[in-house]
C-alpha cells in the first residue's frame, strides 16, 4: 500500500494502449501458433508466459494510474480513539498518565476511504496471520479491478 503522502507519478494513457496492443498482438501468436500441430509444446508455454507477464504489467499501470488518481481525493481523519499509559502503583496501571496517544478509529477510516475506493476502482481487504517469533500479524492488500495488488505487513506486539 502506498502512504496517503507518497506521490505516484501519473501514467499517460498511450502507455495503455501500447501494452494492450502488444497482448492482443500475443494473444493472436498464440492462436496462430497453437493451431500448427507441429509446433513445439514449450514454445506454446513460453508464448503463454508472455502474454501473462504483458497482463500483469498492463494491470499493474492501471492499479498505478488509479492509484495517482485517488491520492487527492482520499480524506484526512480525525483521531478520536486515544490509547492512555498509565503509571504502575503496586504493579497495576492506575497512577499518572504516563503518555496518551490519538489514533483514528477503523470504524471513521472505513466510512472515510469506502467511497473513495469504490469511486477509483479499488478494494480494501485484510488477512491475519502469525509472525515466526508469535506475534499476531495483519496484512493489507489493496486490489484494483484491473486485477493487480498490492500488500503490507504489520506484526503487532
Amino acid at each position: 500500500m502506498t502512504n496517503q503522502n507518497q506521490q505516484v507519478a501519473p501514467i499517460e494513457p498511450s502507455d495503455e494502449v501500447s501494452t494492450a496492443s502488444e497482448a492482443s498482438s500475443i494473444m493472436a501468436v498464440i492462436a496462430r501458433v497453437a493451431s500448427d500441430p507441429n509446433v513445439n509444446v514449450e514454445k506454446i508455454e513460453r508464448l503463454a508466459a508472455l502474454y501473462e507477464r504483458i497482463k500483469a504489467a498492463e494491470a499493474k499501470t492501471a492499479y498505478m494510474a488509479a492509484l495517482s488518481a485517488m491520492q487527492p481525493d482520499l480524506p484526512v481523519i480525525e483521531r478520536k480513539g486515544k490509547i492512555t499509559i498509565r503509571a504502575k502503583v503496586d504493579g497495576e496501571r492506575t497512577g499518572a498518565i504516563q503518555q496518551a496517544t490519538p489514533y483514528a478509529l477503523w470504524e471513521d477510516i472505513n466510512e472515510a476511504i469506502s467511497p473513495v475506493l469504490k469511486t477509483h476502482g479499488f478494494a480494501l481487504s485484510f488477512r491475519t496471520g502469525t509472525a515466526i517469533d508469535g506475534k499476531l500479524t495483519v496484512t493489507g492488500i489493496l486490489s484494483h479491478r484491473g486485477g493487480h495488488q498490492e500488500e503490507t505487513t504489520l506484526s503487532l506486539d
